[in-house]
């Protein structure tokens, strides 16, 4: 068996091989008739032999409907090549050029989303769509009004901001549930996620599918939102949870959700008793003490003066009005 397989295997490579010979082949021969393109309402001239067989390689993968990475990175450099050969042409301000470095950029895009598909991991996820929202960024800043139809521009430019918006709801929402962040902050996030969602809703540039997917990812976003909160209520918010916090009678944890079945049958402490002793300012006993130490004058010769001489011979004699 072992031996069957091992003479296969040569067959199969070499039949491979010419099939991919034959439709290098077929794509020379259909290059020869593909002399111009139209985009955005303009006709662009293709006369390089190697553009034009890219071109027509990228039809055939337009119209895959789910297409390998492996294949999709293939394209991806033809496009590059395709870009250099231009440069090196001095072909760079062309309306060619433009058409290309537009589908590079949306070849990236769907290489990433192929990618997205198999992952897991969130850091990983959000590294990958923050290089699709570059690379739809980057195509908003081409040069396409010096070569194409400004309306048809305009169409395009809004077709990008919409796949911003979706794509950036996905990224928040991953950011959310990166598991590295406080719980205030990832709720927000998540929100925000959420908000994006609902913005993509009613927009008619963004394509359907984007849509439903968007859609799915709001009530993903909502749940996994308020689960977050009510855990964080039921852990006591923002403090951690401390096992004397049982301890404590309820009138110092008011402003505490705890979920204790010794609540409901009343075994529960209400308030301290006896209550705790509070410091108060005390009398200033020291000149109270310090009074009964202090030896005043004698006022007997002014008493005498007062029995004589009545109460104005007192008040004379006090006060030193004496003639």
């Amino acid at each position: 068996m072992d031996k069957l397989d091992g003479e296969s295997r040569p067959q199969d490579d070499y039949l491979a091989s010419k099939l991919d010979q034959l439709i290098i082949q077929t794509r020379e021969k259909q290059a020869v008739t593909l002399s111009e393109i139209n985009w955005l309402g303009k006709s662009i001239t293709v006369k390089n032999e190697k553009v034009r067989a890219f071109l027509l390689s990228h039809k055939e993968i337009e119209k895959v409907e789910k297409p390998s990475v492996t294949k999709i990175e293939n394209i991806l450099f033809e496009c590059r090549d395709c870009l250099q050969l231009l440069r090196d042409t001095n072909s760079e301000k062309t309306a060619l050029y433009c058409y290309l470095v537009v589908i590079r950029h949306q070849l990236t895009c769907d290489r990433n989303l192929a990618l997205i598909e198999g992952l897991e991991n969130n850091s990983e996820l959000i590294r990958l769509y923050e290089v699709i929202i570059s690379s739809l960024s980057e195509i908003k800043s081409v040069p396409l009004a010096q070569y194409f139809n400004a309306e048809e521009i305009e169409v395009l430019l809004k077709q990008m901001d919409a796949k911003i918006l979706a794509y950036k709801a996905f990224r928040c929402y991953y950011i959310g549930k990166a598991g590295k962040l406080h719980w205030k902050q990832s709720v927000a996030l998540l929100h925000k996620a959420s908000q994006y969602s609902t913005e993509c809703a009613d927009n008619d540039f963004l394509e359907e599918d984007i849509k439903k997917q968007v859609q799915e990812l709001k009530g993903r976003a909502d749940g996994e939102k308020f689960t977050l909160y009510a855990n964080s209520l039921m852990e006591g918010g923002d403090k951690p949870t401390d096992p004397k916090d049982r301890t404590k009678p309820l009138t110092e944890k008011l402003d505490v959700y705890n979920e204790d079945a010794n609540i409901a049958t009343g075994n529960v402490a209400l308030a301290r008793f006896p209550p705790p002793f509070n410091p108060i300012s005390c009398k200033p006993l020291f000149f109270d003490l310090a009074l009964n130490h202090i030896d005043l004058p004698s006022v007997e010769a002014e008493m005498t003066a007062s029995k004589a001489g009545g109460i104005t011979g007192f008040v004379k004699g006090l006060w030193g009005w004496k003639k």
